[in-house]
């Protein structure tokens, strides 16, 4: 089996390289959600000074027998004394490795779940300044639980971190290097996989969209079939109120006050769920070009990664069919709308390419869409140029099929509506996964361009 490369990350290895030089012992924590290559990361940062250990749900004195066997490797006779604290094996690495060493504890998260006292134990050490060698950087997978150590007032931790790091999935750019994909099978892929590298790593071992959708996710022995299920698991002691909110997303629910009416709940009730799930990333909510996120009431909630959007759109409404069996015949439905599902992640990577992308020479702040009442009352794409004296105004389409001319003049009559100021001068565009080029006024902006642009 052909290695996964390592892709990207130069922004995240930087920054640890920069915590590593810090003169004084320090504290890095590092978080993020499940698949998305915090491992790889650290051991592809972790010089032949620094300690590696991935912890597991072992026992607490289990726990550190595998640390101490793993440090006699770097140290020898490390593991012939008994370390009956964390305390105890933590110093004593201290004192044996060299000045600005690390010691990365991966999985924190099984370690505190058997040693409650671990979190006191490194504030102590660091507090005290028992630690004169040693920096430690700590990794979870458990995003609130990771964040709550590093950000919790009432938590040890808190206020010692020198680095606090989330890993985000990947850009869009890189799947195509990873599956070797045509930008346009790009794209698909990525509607379905979205940015988590695992994901691509597990793909690569078939030969199209087809071979892996099927066994991957839809068949029910499939490895991401649940993985929707260990995701929220990670971050939330009760997750079915998350997947009952994740549901109606996907099957069209976009305001506060249709789950609350769906639900059978008051809208109260279901301010803490939703913004948890926005706080993980799971979820975002958009409102309108021009309005003020905090005060507008017209925001819409939408799912945000396009893994969960696929899980929550073609397997949870098939899951009782899917169980008998019938991946095939799910497959043949999934054909039928998936253009249309391609096409909203497109739409979502459109606007995410506006910061990267020059049109007519000029630099562009983040796109929003716009909309007022009915669907023909609505813009996929708009947003200012950085001295905002220009105003991008665009559509996305996942068609080869479009008529330039026509898509132009619905821009120009629909932007007569939008909130222009200062005597902006209108930019108009059309993203669609056809080839890049102009017409007139409209620039049509090609899927290779927006890969191209997600690596830098």
């Amino acid at each position: 089996m052909r290695t996964f490369p390592f892709l990207n990350r130069s922004s995240e290895l930087e920054k640890l390289k920069s915590f590593s030089t810090l003169k004084k012992p320090s504290l890095a924590i590092i978080y993020g959600r499940r698949r998305c290559g915090k491992s790889r990361l650290l051991q592809q940062f972790s010089r032949s000074q620094d300690l590696y250990f991935l912890a597991d749900k072992q026992g607490s004195a289990l726990q550190r027998e595998r640390l101490a066997s793993d440090t006699a490797k770097r140290l020898d006779g490390f593991d012939q004394v008994s370390y009956p604290t964390w305390e105890s094996i933590l110093t004593q690495i201290d004192q044996r490795m060299p000045s600005g060493a690390c010691l990365i504890l991966d999985e924190f998260p099984y370690l505190v779940s058997n040693s409650s006292e671990l979190p006191s134990v490194i504030q102590r050490l660091l507090d005290t300044n028992r630690l004169q060698n040693l920096h430690i950087i700590l990794c979870g997978s458990s995003q609130r639980m990771m964040l709550n150590l590093a950000m919790g007032a009432n938590e040890p931790l808190y206020g010692r971190s020198q680095l606090i790091m989330k890993v985000r999935p990947l850009e869009c750019g890189w799947i195509r290097k990873a599956l070797k994909y045509d930008s346009q099978t790009s794209i698909e892929a990525y509607s379905i996989l979205g940015g988590t590298p695992r994901y691509w790593e597990l793909a690569r071992n078939y030969d199209s969209i087809e071979a892996f959708t099927k066994a991957l996710i839809l068949d029910r022995d499939g490895i991401l079939h649940d993985e929707m299920r260990r995701l929220l698991l990670d971050d939330l002691n009760d997750s079915s109120m998350a997947i009952s909110l994740l549901a109606l997303i996907g099957n069209g629910c976009h305001r506060l006050s249709e789950f609350a009416s769906r639900l059978g709940k008051p809208a109260t009730q279901l301010t803490r769920p939703i913004s948890n799930l926005v706080e993980l990333g799971y979820v975002r909510r958009e409102t309108p070009f021009g309005e003020d996120e905090k005060k507008s009431k017209r925001g819409l909630y939408k799912i945000a990664d396009p893994y969960l959007a696929f899980i929550f759109r073609f397997l949870e409404p098939n899951r009782s069919r899917l169980e008998m069996g019938a991946t095939d015949q799910i497959y043949k439905e999934v054909e039928k709308s998936f253009a249309h599902h391609a096409g909203s992640i497109w739409e979502d990577l459109s606007r995410a390419s506006t910061t990267r992308i020059t049109i007519e020479g000029i630099e562009w702040r983040s796109a929003k869409r716009w909309w007022r009442g009915s669907k023909d009352r609505e813009i996929d794409i708009v947003c200012e140029s950085v001295d905002r004296q220009y105003l991008l105004i665009g559509e996305s389409k996942w068609s080869d099929s479009i008529d330039a001319d026509s898509i132009l003049r619905r821009l120009k009559e629909v932007a007569t509506q939008l909130p222009i100021k200062n005597n902006q001068k209108q930019v108009f565009a059309l993203w669609h996964r056809g080839r890049a080029y102009s017409k007139g006024e409209l620039h049509c902006i090609s899927p290779a361009k927006v890969l191209d642009a997600s690596e830098r």
